[in-house]
């Protein structure tokens, strides 16, 4: 059930992350700020479909590939949204929002993986136990 509620939350995040990328482009031109950001996001959503899919079957590789795709768009959110701080003006605020939602939204899919495995990791433990 959480793995369903994160992928809408992902998607809906995801979706906000591009449609901004897409409506200030000329931003990201004139400050020379890749749209990689925008496609990254698109990952999002990947990663609680990785979970329920492969998660089910071999809970750690499922948390690897989950934490993958979380990975890219921390970088490059936190690469573009200090490009835009630095920018100094307020002509970038909607760029450096979506910059930071994109950050905040990879945070999240991170959170959301160590948690499964804090999860894995409790469970196997008590398993562990009561196996004598």
């Amino acid at each position: 059930m959480l793995d369903i509620i994160a992928f809408i939350m992902f998607t809906g995040m995801a979706y906000r992350i591009v449609a901004t990328e897409r409506r200030e482009s000329a931003i990201f031109a004139e400050f020379k700020q890749s749209a990689a950001v925008g496609y990254s996001s698109l990952l999002f959503p990947l990663g609680p479909v990785i979970m329920l899919l492969v998660g089910a079957r071999s809970p750690l590789i499922g948390i690897l590939l989950c934490a993958a795709c979380y990975v890219p768009g921390l970088i490059l959110a936190r690469r573009t949204a200090t490009a835009f701080d630095r920018a100094g003006t307020d002509r970038v605020k909607s760029a450096d929002g979506a910059a930071w939602q994109a950050l905040g939204t990879a945070i999240a899919g991170l959170a959301y993986a160590a948690a499964a495995l804090v999860w894995v990791v409790a469970v196997g433990s008590l398993r562990g136990i009561a196996d004598g």
